[in-house]
């Protein structure tokens, strides 16, 4: 896995590998900066958030569209 995530205005949230890390990252990216928040125990949670992330998102354009 080398990026999953949501990407918006030039601003990247999700999930990323680092060859330095043994554990996938939580990231924020904005331009060539990228700040890691956190880190996930192993491949699966990162499946988890980021179909979470997508249904929250989701979610979010159908009310603003009502």
């Amino acid at each position: 896995m080398a990026k999953v995530g949501i990407e918006n205005n030039g601003v990247f949230v999700g999930a990323r590998s680092f060859p330095d890390r043994k554990k996938p990252c939580i990231v924020v990216e904005r331009g060539n900066q990228c700040v890691v928040l956190g880190s996930f125990i192993d491949a699966d949670r990162v499946d988890l958030f980021e179909q979470a992330l997508r249904d929250m998102l989701k979610r979010s354009e159908k009310t603003d569209h009502d």
